[in-house]
């Protein structure tokens, strides 16, 4: 099961793998993702990992959504179009 399918679920038990060396994972594990894994379960949370050290860094990351500029914004940039 995913973490988007989670999100509405409560479980007894959750296991997650989480791979800190894969950068094409970059987008996908950060404080949001890691909250929802980890609130799910009533009982018990276990997490594997290649890197315990680097966990807590991966975990913690914050999700930037990035947005286009308006051409108000732009303009208050100054930025040439």
């Amino acid at each position: 099961m995913t973490s988007h399918v989670a999100q509405s679920l409560t479980v007894e038990r959750s296991a997650s793998h989480i791979d800190t060396a894969d950068s094409r994972l970059r987008g996908l594990i950060n404080q949001v993702s890691s909250y929802v894994g980890a609130s799910r379960p009533e009982q018990e949370v276990v997490l594997f990992t290649d890197n315990a050290e680097a966990l807590a860094r991966v975990m913690g990351r914050t999700h930037e959504a990035h947005k286009a500029l308006a051409p108000e914004q732009i303009q208050e940039f100054d930025i040439a179009v």
